[in-house]
């Protein structure tokens, strides 16, 4: 997974640096309105095509052509259905008119819905990932870790540019930074997690210890903000030192829930890890640009940020870590 994740890091980085220069391009040629259309058709692009070559080259062994076709079906009924519900909540909203914040909230009570929906038809069969206590505990505590994400993901660039007053083109790169030292922090997470097992060590407290670091230094930025400093090579050193063990806590946090799910189910247990932390991903851009909004600088957004890298902390604390669970019969609760 730290391997793999450097890919997220690898786009953050190429789409934070280069989506100024382009969006100045295009403005020049097509005019301001007609200017963000141009990002997307050029970033969607490269997912075509890494779509088709999995889809060209990619053959797990054993796996027959009709398995893929019957979950395919399966996967655009559920997209298709659950697009038509989030859609229509920000449609009816935005004829409402509500605000950004009301229409995150809304979103988010949709999706808290749609997982109370996923619990009840899928509560009996999938207890042993949907009802076990230390899972439970792993997929909030991780809502915090894509707030984080998203929070520097969406603003960083914003952050660095109002801070230091060089621009976006000109803070594009230091803001780049964090997606830089992404990808040495995810193999990096992946090489501890190794580390801490050959030494007969749990993974929950070197968890505690990087995410700790990173709750200290996001605070240190937050100082930094409120004091007025504007040194943007100071901003971009903290940048990438946020980054990189916040990407290798990542890293802790996704190999610890798939210790914790039996082997069979990790899959299942991986996509409600995704599913319930992506709260954090819609909160993120909407809370911290309104907080920026509301105080005119980003130092209350990393305040926030800060304080809820904490709570992922006393989360996972009260993880009992242990043996991966057992799989358990329908009638079982899971929380063994």
């Amino acid at each position: 997974m730290g391997v793999v994740f450097v890919g997220l890091s690898a786009g953050l980085t190429i789409a934070t640096v280069t989506t100024p220069y382009i969006l100045d391009a295009a403005a020049a040629a097509w005019g301001n309105e007609n200017a963000w259309f141009v990002p997307f058709l050029l970033f969607s692009l490269p997912t075509i095509l890494v779509g088709l070559g999995v889809w060209r080259f990619i053959r797990p062994p054993g796996e027959r052509k009709q398995n893929y076709l019957k979950a395919v079906g399966r996967l655009i009924l559920y997209s298709v259905i659950f697009l038509m519900i989030i859609m229509t909540t920000f449609v009816l909203t935005l004829d409402q008119g509500w605000g950004p914040v009301e229409q995150a909230v809304a979103v988010v009570a949709v999706a808290l819905m749609l997982v109370a929906v996923i619990y009840r038809l899928l509560g009996q069969k999938s207890a042993a990932v949907l009802k076990n206590g230390n899972l439970l505990l792993m997929y909030i505590s991780a809502v915090p870790i894509l707030y984080t994400l998203w929070f520097f993901g969406f603003w960083s660039l914003l952050v660095v540019s109002e801070a230091s007053d060089i621009g976006l083109s000109g803070a594009a790169i230091y803001a780049g930074l964090f997606g830089v030292a992404n990808a040495i922090g995810y193999p990096l997470g992946g090489k501890i997690c190794d580390m801490t097992v050959a030494r007969g060590r749990g993974r929950k407290w070197t968890y505690v210890g990087l995410c700790s670091i990173v709750a200290a230094l996001v605070l240190s930025l937050a100082v930094y903000l409120y004091l007025g400093e504007n040194d943007v090579l100071v901003l971009g050193i903290i940048m990438f030192g946020i980054g990189v063990p916040f990407a290798a806590m990542q890293t802790v946090h996704m190999t610890l829930t798939s210790d914790l799910a039996p082997q069979e189910m990790m899959g299942q247990a991986f996509g409600m890890w995704n599913l319930v932390a992506e709260i954090g991903a819609v909160l993120s851009p909407v809370i911290a640009g309104t907080l920026r909004d509301l105080t005119g600088n980003w130092t209350l957004s990393a305040v926030v940020t800060g304080l809820l890298l904490l709570v992922s902390i006393i989360l996972v604390i009260m993880v009992r870590e242990g043996a991966p669970s057992a799989s358990v019969s329908p009638e079982g609760d899971g929380s063994g």
